[in-house]
């Protein structure tokens, strides 16, 4: 049953993905511009990436509050993992302020 559900699961997951794959590799050219391009679009990626893990982040925590009963253990891991969200939120929109500010320096 497990392997049915994941069956269903991830095959529709890798149909969506068969266009993606198609399609011919961007052309990054050796120039400074497209070298500063590429940075850009990975720190964009790197920030939206950190950004999601944040907000997973930060639901397992508020699980981990509505879940602890009042065990110390638990609600301390929940503040924690709520700390690690938020550093991961910041981490991110500095990411993501940065491109705007390196790219004004060329």
């Amino acid at each position: 049953m497990k392997k049915l559900l994941l069956l269903g699961i991830l095959l529709p997951a890798l149909l969506l993905a068969m266009p993606a794959l198609a399609t011919d590799p961007p052309q990054v050219s050796l120039s400074a511009q497209g070298i500063l391009d590429l940075v850009v679009n990975l720190t964009q990626w790197f920030a939206l990436l950190v950004f999601a893990l944040a907000v997973v982040f930060i639901l397992y925590a508020a699980f981990l509050f509505i879940t602890a009963g009042g065990a110390e253990e638990t609600v301390k891991k929940a503040k924690d993992v709520l700390m690690y969200g938020v550093i991961g939120i910041i981490v991110a929109l500095i990411a993501y302020g940065s491109v705007p500010l390196i790219r004004s320096f060329f």
